[in-house]
Formats: structure tokens, sequence, C-alpha cells
């Protein structure tokens, strides 16, 4: 049994017990899809054409990220190793795909029918290359640790717990 705040697990899916309320584990199931779609999402190297890792925030239609099992996951995404197959319900998601500051980041849609699996291919190019050390990438670096600053300075005012 879970207590609140732990992680109830059923095949493919994963709630917190405080967002199911008062529901009980054998209940569960009314919470998975009828009919899972399939959704293949590879993330490729855009200079070498080949998957590579990277961070993915899958959000549903009310912008509730999505977990799946099997998958690194923290808070609002999960990672793979490059190659990620999702059983998802029949609903609209938005997917945004990211490598940290060193490559660019896509965001794409993705409509879930039912009966119709998806293929998302995104493709992530690399715009600085922070090992190396010549004055324009200590220049780039220098402006995304201000702009990374700046985010966690405004997260830091606008919080309303403080």
């Amino acid at each position: 049994m879970a207590f609140p705040g732990e992680v109830a697990r059923v095949p493919n899916l994963s709630y917190r017990m405080s967002e199911l309320g008062n529901a009980r584990i054998g209940s569960l199931a009314r919470f998975a899809p009828e009919r899972p779609v399939k959704a293949r999402i590879t993330i490729i190297d855009d200079r070498t054409s080949q998957p590579m890792p990277a961070r993915i925030h899958l959000l549903d239609s009310q912008g509730k990220p999505h977990r799946p099992l099997g998958f690194p996951a923290w808070h609002d995404h999960f990672v793979c190793d490059g190659r990620a197959v999702l059983d998802l319900a029949d609903e609209t998601y938005t997917c945004a795909v990211e490598r940290g500051p060193e490559f660019s980041a896509a965001t794409n849609r993705i409509e879930m029918v039912e009966g119709q699996s998806r293929n998302l291919a995104v493709r992530l190019r690399r715009i600085v290359n922070l090992a190396d050390g010549s004055p324009r990438t200590v220049a780039r670096r220098t402006q995304i640790l201000a702009s990374k600053t700046c985010r966690a300075l405004s997260v830091i005012t606008d919080s309303t717990d403080l």
C-alpha cells in the first residue's frame, strides 16, 4: 500500500497518492488508457545523425507532466538514451527536448489518435562547444551563466512561498 507522498506504480503509469485522492490501489486500473497509443521519440545529433541522450518534458493537454516507467525521471521530465517508446492515451501532448546549454532545444506537439502510432524524430544542433577555450566560447559561457542566474532570481522573487 502506498501512503501520501509515495508513488503508486501500475505498468506504464505512475501517480502520486495525493493526485489520486482516496482511490484505492486496486482501482488504479481505471486510470490507465484503455487502448494506449505507441509514440516513438528519437533524439538525433544534427552533426552525426546518431541518437543521443536528452531530457524530455512531455506534458498532457492540461499541462501535467507524463513520467513513464522505465526511464529516470525528475519532477517534470524524464531522460532517455536517444530513443523512447511510450504508451500514451488518446490526447494531445507537448514534447520539449533539451540537452543542456551547448545544444538547441526543440518543442513539438504530438496528437495521439487511437489506433495510430506516432514517430517523432527530433534533431538537436550543437550551438556552442563549451569545452574549447576560445574567447567566443568564454563569452558564451558567461552569457549562459548570466541567463540562468537571472531566471533563478526571477523564480525566487516571483515565488509566493517565501
